[in-house]
């Protein structure tokens, strides 16, 4: 009997497990039982707001509110199985042969699940264990063996009993493509597929495909009709460019998301990019986050093969850019806050906070404009300070756009002294929180970001 769903420990409840915690009495004679209470504890619930479904083989089921479990508990019988007992609830939560035990949470929690958007909206959003209670319960293709019996060859075939749920079911959207992305930056390119099928597993959701390369066992989000752009884009464009004979000076605006972008033009913060040709919308990489965003800007790999897939890595396992350039013998530098988040084959060059004004955007635009004629094929240049006022005070919030007022303006003096292309785009976009703004998680939001390249040398 497993307790699974919306848990970040899934448990397998064995005998062995009620011999170490069967101390407990339900104050009607039966004894040896385990608290409900503990045994949901122990398996982690990932949110306080939950409901525990006690459902038992013949399909009969029970639910109790997560904040109800005292007096609660589960004994094993021979005659029975795994049995409920709980004498403060009504006598139809006394669930006999339990077959599982499932946590679902009342509302969403961060990004614990599966989150379907498109480049504009987030659509829906479910968690496992609520997808446990409405998922088909499939016999998955297993293998048949023979064994000769006699003159006879007996075959059989084996199943694995697997819980399945069709994303059409999830959502009225028929798109024409998506994108699966997974906890490690799996990401994978759908055509056409508005109907396949997920599997809900333990406490995650899977896409099998046709084989290991085009599966994702711990799935985080789909992506409906995903732009056509995306920030690995900057790594083929560039390349492109520099074969070409053309110098390239890419500016990372680190986060700024598309709707940021939009209503920063709109409503006169980015003068300079409002008067430019509108920038496409392109996509980030999951985790939406510096570290994996700058390594998939950097080396043109989604996370799952450029391994950074989240905050904690920052040595990519693919070439980057940097080390292509070197390659072919040409001039990079990257320009760098005060630490390098990716580590390249060129050494970053680092900025502090020299002046103490809180921001060291000036410095990093500083160094940019006295390089500008050092003859680089490649410069790029890192500004921070859009996110870090995103975090403070919130994405879309006066401070932030006065904040990427300050960048337009070094955006478009950097542009003007630039002789070749310059391509502008983002690691990760931002959401509103309650404190400010926060990304990481997979919100159209934190994945849509501005996408844009323009001839240097202009005014």
């Amino acid at each position: 009997m497993f307790i699974r769903g919306d848990v970040y420990r899934v448990i397998q409840l064995e005998e062995e497990i009620l011999e170490q915690y069967g101390n407990k009495s339900d104050g009607n004679g039966n004894t040896g039982l385990i608290s409900l209470e503990e045994l949901i504890s122990m398996a982690g619930p990932a949110s306080p707001d939950f409901s525990v479904y006690i459902i038992a083989s013949d399909g009969r089921a029970a639910a109790l509110k997560g904040d109800q479990l005292q007096g609660s508990y589960i004994g094993w019988g021979s005659q029975n199985g795994w049995e409920a007992f709980n004498p403060s609830h009504p006598v139809s939560s006394n669930i006999k042969g339990i077959r599982e035990m499932v946590v679902a949470l009342e509302e969403r929690q961060d990004d614990f699940g599966l989150n379907i958007i498109s480049m504009e909206e987030n659509i829906t959003f479910i968690t496992p264990g609520n997808a446990y209670l409405s998922a088909a319960r499939d016999l998955g293709s297993g293998g048949t063996s023979f064994k000769a019996s006699g003159d006879e060859k007996l075959e059989a075939s084996a199943f694995q009993e697997r819980y399945m749920i069709r994303l059409e079911e999830l959502t009225d959207a028929r798109p024409e493509t998506m994108v699966l992305m997974g906890s490690e930056g799996e990401y994978l390119f759908l055509k056409g597929n508005s109907s396949i099928s997920l599997e809900v597993k333990d406490n995650r959701f899977a896409y099998n495909g046709l084989s290991a390369e085009d599966s994702i066992s711990d799935l985080k989000g789909a992506v409906l009709d995903p732009a056509a752009a995306s920030i690995m884009d900057v790594c083929h464009d560039t390349l492109g460019f520099t074969g070409n004979g053309i110098s390239v000076l890419l500016i990372i605006t680190d986060g700024m998301g598309y709707h940021q972008y939009e209503y920063a033009v709109e409503n006169g913060y980015a003068p300079f990019m409002g008067s430019m040709p509108g920038a496409d919308m392109a996509l980030s990489v999951y985790q939406p986050v510096t570290n994996a965003g700058l390594a998939a800007i950097l080396t043109g790999r989604p996370p799952a093969e450029n391994g950074i897939y989240s905050r904690k890595q920052r040595i990519p396992q693919v070439p980057t850019i940097m080390g292509e350039m070197l390659e072919q013998g040409r001039a990079a530098l990257l320009i760098e806050g005060d630490i390098q988040v990716i580590q390249t084959e060129v050494e970053a060059s680092l900025n502090s906070d020299s002046d103490s004004d809180g921001t060291i955007d000036d410095e990093i635009f500083e160094m940019a404009m006295e390089n500008l004629d050092q003859g680089a094929d490649l410069m790029a240049v890192h500004f921070h300070s859009i996110d870090d006022s995103g975090h403070d005070s919130g994405g879309m919030s006066p401070e932030t756009m006065e904040r990427i007022k300050i960048i337009d303006s070094y955006i478009s003096q950097l542009v003007s002294g630039w002789q070749g292309k310059v391509i502008i785009t983002s690691d990760h976009g931002m959401h509103s929180t309650s404190g400010g703004g926060d990304h990481g998680q997979f919100r159209y939001e934190d994945m849509a970001v501005p996408y844009m390249i323009i001839d240097g040398g202009k005014s």
